[in-house]
């Protein structure tokens, strides 16, 4: 829990206060969601790590150690993982349609503006 969680409810501002810890999780979540993700696209897309088994290897026990960290954060911040998790699922969804626009866009099937 951070310092923000810590802060007595009976006091002035302890609503607005206790919320700030909010973009702490939310950001720790991206953070490792996001490393997770890249790393398993590199070694996804990198064929030549076969080649480096120990490399391979470690980088796997680097990502298991980063969902395990995960798996900590949600259970030290129940709530704020749901709402958090669910942010960045609707931020891919976006980020997902985004993309596909765009590329309509510059195939001519929408126009630009």
């Amino acid at each position: 829990a951070s310092v923000f969680d810590k802060y007595p409810s009976s006091w002035a501002a302890a609503g607005s206060i206790r919320i700030l810890g909010y973009g702490r999780t939310r950001a720790q979540m991206e953070c490792l969601y996001a490393f997770i993700e890249c790393h398993e696209k590199a070694i996804e897309t990198f064929t030549h790590l076969e080649r480096f088994p120990g490399l391979l290897l470690c980088l796997q026990g680097v990502l298991e150690a980063a969902r395990q960290d995960l798996l900590v954060l949600e259970e030290l911040n129940p709530r704020r993982f749901f709402y958090a998790k669910h942010a960045l699922a609707l931020k891919i969804i976006l980020s997902n349609r985004m993309r596909i626009l765009e590329e309509q866009v510059e195939q001519g099937w929408i126009s630009a503006g």
